[in-house]
């Protein structure tokens, strides 16, 4: 080292500390304390990371579980529309059945009632009265045997049908429904109107019993035989099948679709059992579908069954 080095070494410079010129002197005492300074600013800066990293997780925490809360807030909503539904599943199957006991047991009541009639009085009875007792109970009869069919219908429209879901073409049941009620129409027809090849993954016997009931409906109110139209339509996810008619149309303020209700006024009134658009309803959404009905402008009502499609087939 030269003589001008060392004076720049020695000789302090403007501003410099003391401990920094004794460090620039090379003095023990001030190297080790520069040295504690450089330690003493690593652990701050990782106290300030670790403080930073916690906070992060705690922020990390809230967030997750704001996340849980409104999971939690809704499975719990979800659970709620779950119990609304099966109280109202629950409250209109118990309404079902108990209409259902009050009709058969009245239908008993009549052929006993006639039948004792008949078993006690038979040699004092005109001819005229022991015809019109057998009538009625030949009539109350094929009324019971239709409500117990449909009584049959509505408990199999309460099971749920997954394990008889298929791939259905949807021409070949509207085709032969047509063909099958062509001539209960005697002024009329039934026809089916199909575009392309339309199919549904459904189960294939509750469609057929959906739309019979759809076509037989549809005849009961239309007279006077007017035409009545299936027509069928399909996209990648969903079929939708309308069954159209000319008839009196639909009643107002009324849910066609609850057990025991009939269509038409007082002056279009027809009978039945009131059980066929219930089934059809409880078919239709067992199969994964939807039914409405609608009043035609120019008169009549379309009842529309939209259905899974083809695109909703699960892989094999």
């Amino acid at each position: 080292m030269d003589e001008s080095e060392a004076d720049e070494l020695s000789v302090p410079q403007n501003g410099d500390a003391p401990d920094a010129v004794a460090a620039r002197l090379g003095h023990p005492s001030a190297v080790h304390g520069a040295r504690a300074s450089e330690s003493a600013n690593r652990r701050v800066v990782a106290a300030e990371l670790h403080t930073a990293a916690a906070e992060a997780r705690a922020r990390g925490a809230v967030r997750r579980a704001d996340a849980a809360d409104k999971r939690a807030e809704l499975a719990g909503h979800r659970a709620d529309l779950r119990a609304e539904e099966a109280e109202g599943r629950l409250a209109g199957a118990l309404t079902f059945f108990a209409e259902a006991e009050h009709k058969i047991k009245t239908g008993l009541t009549v052929l006993g009632g006639w039948a004792q009639i008949l078993d006690d009085g038979w040699d004092d009875l005109t001819d005229v009265n022991r015809r019109h007792g057998i009538s009625v109970m030949r009539e109350r009869s094929d009324a019971m045997s239709t409500e117990a069919d449909r009584l049959l219908d509505g408990v199999r429209a309460e099971v749920v049908i997954g394990n008889d879901l298929q791939q259905v073409h949807v021409a070949s049941i509207l085709t032969g429904i047509a063909s099958a009620f062509a001539g209960l129409s005697p002024e009329g027809a039934v026809v089916a109107v199909v575009e392309g090849d339309p199919v549904a993954y459904v189960d294939g016997d509750a469609l057929d019993q959906v739309l019979l009931h759809l076509v037989e409906n549809a005849i009961k109110y239309s007279p006077d035989g007017r035409q009545i139209i299936l027509r069928a339509s399909a996209s990648d996810t969903q079929t939708i099948i309308e069954v159209t008619d000319h008839g009196v149309g639909l009643p107002d303020d009324v849910d066609i679709f609850a057990p025991f209700v009939r269509g038409g006024d007082a002056e279009h009134a027809a009978e039945g059992s009131g059980l066929g658009l219930y089934v059809v309803a409880r078919l239709v959404r067992a199969m994964g579908g939807t039914v409405d009905a609608q009043r035609n402008n120019e008169g009549g009502s379309t009842f529309t069954v939209t259905l899974p499609g083809l695109r909703t087939m699960p892989e094999t």
